[in-house]
């Protein structure tokens, strides 16, 4: 999908009738049978989130019968395909589902979901289920910070997928509080 995007935008500032030739590759070293969504551009190359456990311990996530999901770092090769995936920060890792992510724009805070845990044990909300929380983190040197739980949290229900604007004034976010319309709405 990546490299479709890409080829779009390149086809989209050509003249009318002109003809383009559009190459669509599978980023084959990046993706499985299991799940990988949400990319982000991240130095030299992509941060994505997974099921692929590249060597993490994980829980099984009931609902999909797969490893929780994971936050990993895939690089360019010389050749400009995308490497083999490896975990992006080991800071930012649980054994419970984490991501997607975000970065504000010096790249040097992130923001991601990530379960509602405490001490590494599942917190559960009052209907006995594990929500997703917002954290941020910050980088120093080629290590991310503690991270931190965002104040608006509130494990009884969901705040996830967080993207945060260009001038790092807004937060945008799902969830499924009270006071939406319903379902999973968003938030900032």
């Amino acid at each position: 999908m990546l490299a479709l995007a890409l080829a779009f935008t390149a086809a989209a500032q050509q003249p009318v009738n002109e003809k383009v030739n559009l190459s669509i590759q599978n980023e084959t070293a990046v993706n499985t049978e299991g799940l990988e969504f949400s990319p982000t551009f991240y130095e030299d190359g992509i941060v994505f989130i997974s099921t692929n456990t590249v060597g993490l311990k994980k829980e099984t996530d009931k609902s999909l019968s797969l490893p929780a999901t994971s936050i990993l770092r895939s690089r360019r090769t010389s050749e400009g395909q995308l490497g083999a995936p490896e975990p992006f920060a080991k800071e930012l890792t649980s054994v419970y589902n984490e991501g997607p992510v975000c970065f504000d724009r010096t790249a040097e805070t992130v923001y991601f979901s990530t379960n509602n845990a405490t001490n590494g044990k599942p917190k559960l909300s009052k209907d006995r289920e594990q929500k997703m929380r917002i954290f941020v983190a910050n980088r120093s040197g080629d290590t991310w910070g503690e991270p931190t739980a965002l104040p608006f949290n509130n494990g009884q229900f969901d705040d996830m997928h967080p993207a945060i604007s260009i001038d790092g004034d807004k937060l945008f976010f799902a969830s499924n509080r009270p006071g939406g319309q319903g379902g999973m709405d968003l938030w900032v």
